[in-house]
C-alpha cells in the first residue's frame, strides 16, 4: 500500500512539474563576448557567465552558450534553438509578447542629479541635463522638468557648467566620480540624491516554459537569500555596485 502510495505522489509531482532537459543552452549577442572578463556596469556579459553557470549548477542542468548576432538572438529562442538568453536583457525592454523574464539578478544602479554646489533645487520647470537612454526619457515625462538629451557627457557637463541646465542627470558609477574629482566645482543636488528608475537586469526565456523559469528564479532567489548574489556582483562590480 505504502509503494502505492508513494507512486501516485511522485507521478502527481512530475505531472505538476513537467521534467526539464539536463542540458540548457543559454545564448547572448556577439557584441557581449560571455567569456570576457569586464567590470564595465554597461557589459554585464561576463559576470552573466559566471552566474549562468552557477545557476545551471545549482539547478542540476549542463550550460552550453551560444553567441549569436544581435538580431539573431530572438529569432533562435522562439525557435528553441536556445533556451534563455542573457545579454544584459533589462526588465525595462520590450522583447516580445511570447518572451518572459526571470526575477532580476542584477538591481540597478541608482541616478543621481549632480550641478554646481549651492544650486537651489527645483524640479518642476527646471532644465536637466542627461545622455541618452530610454529609461530616463520615460521618467523625464513624471517629472515636470524639461530633460535636454546631449551626445557626451563633456557636452552635458558644459551646459551645466554654463548654466544651460540645472543639473546632469545619470547613473551613479558614471556621475559619482566626477563629483570627486571635481575639487569641489560639482556637488550631487537635489532632495533625494539616488533615485532608481530601472528595474534591473533578467535571464529572457520563452513564454511558455514555465518550469524553466521557475527552475532558474529558485536558484536566483535562494543566491539572494544566502548572499552569494551580492558576493559575486561585489566581485564582478565593486564594492560600491548596487546590491539585494
Amino acid at each position: 500500500m505504502m509503494n502505492r502510495i508513494s507512486y501516485l505522489a511522485a507521478a502527481v509531482s512530475l505531472a505538476a512539474f513537467p521534467a526539464v532537459a539536463d542540458t540548457m543552452t543559454i545564448g547572448t549577442v556577439q557584441v557581449y563576448d560571455a567569456s570576457r572578463y569586464t567590470i564595465d556596469p554597461a557589459a554585464l556579459q561576463g559576470f552573466e557567465m559566471v552566474l549562468g553557470n552557477e545557476l545551471c549548477q545549482r539547478a542540476g542542468f549542463t550550460c552550453e552558450w551560444r553567441v549569436l548576432l544581435s538580431d539573431e538572438v530572438w529569432s533562435a529562442l522562439e525557435a528553441g534553438e536556445i533556451d534563455a538568453v542573457m545579454a544584459g536583457i533589462s526588465m525595462d525592454d520590450d522583447v516580445g509578447e511570447d518572451v518572459d523574464r526571470t526575477l532580476p539578478y542584477v538591481t540597478p544602479d541608482p541616478f543621481l542629479h549632480i550641478g554646481l554646489p549651492g544650486t537651489q533645487w527645483q524640479m518642476e520647470g527646471a532644465v536637466v541635463a542627461h545622455l541618452p537612454d530610454p529609461a530616463v526619457t520615460a521618467y523625464a515625462q513624471t517629472t515636470g522638468a524639461t530633460f535636454t538629451e546631449y551626445e557626451t557627457l563633456e557636452a552635458a557637463l558644459a551646459a551645466v557648467r554654463d548654466g544651460q541646465a540645472m543639473s546632469l542627470f545619470g547613473e551613479r558609477h558614471a556621475l559619482a566620480p566626477l563629483v570627486e574629482a571635481s575639487e569641489g566645482e560639482l556637488a550631487v543636488i537635489g532632495n533625494r540624491d539616488e533615485i532608481s528608475i530601472k528595474r534591473g537586469v533578467a535571464m529572457a526565456l520563452r513564454s511558455d516554459d514555465i518550469d524553466l523559469r521557475f527552475a532558474f528564479e529558485d536558484q536566483i532567489f535562494e543566491m539572494v537569500e544566502d548572499g552569494s548574489l551580492n558576493a559575486m556582483i561585489e566581485t564582478w562590480f565593486g564594492v560600491d555596485a548596487a546590491r539585494w
